[in-house]
């Protein structure tokens, strides 16, 4: 899918879906977990449970999917995707990203890394 690959370019749109979604499974995450974690006070949910394998898994494709759609994105502002390696920055680099990647616009036209 074009959505988990690493090449071409992303508008700021396709950014904000993916932040927005993230958001929305994480909370929905939390939400469930909490609400089986009071049904079953003496169950423990961790990897060794479908619960965790099952969020875990999704958690991964949501890891993949963000990092390659801001490498995407990166690459509409005419950058490496390397430059991701700014979201290991402790707060700073995680705002810092979210902002240029959410607001600046990308490159008209053809650049280095396609239409």
């Amino acid at each position: 899918m074009k959505i988990f690959s690493f090449s071409g370019r992303a508008p700021r749109l396709h950014y904000w879906i993916m932040v927005t979604f993230n958001i929305s499974i994480i909370i929905a995450l939390r939400l469930i977990f909490k609400n089986m974690h009071e049904a079953h006070s003496f169950a423990s949910y961790g990897l060794d449970s479908a619960p965790g394998i099952i969020a875990l898994t999704i958690l991964i494709a949501m890891v993949w999917w963000s990092v390659a759609t801001q490498v995407r994105r990166l690459h509409d502002l005419d950058k490496n995707g390397w430059w991701c390696a700014l979201n290991l920055v402790p707060y700073a680099g995680s705002i810092g990203m979210t902002i240029y990647l959410g607001f600046i616009k990308g490159t008209d036209g053809k650049n280095r890394f396609g239409h």
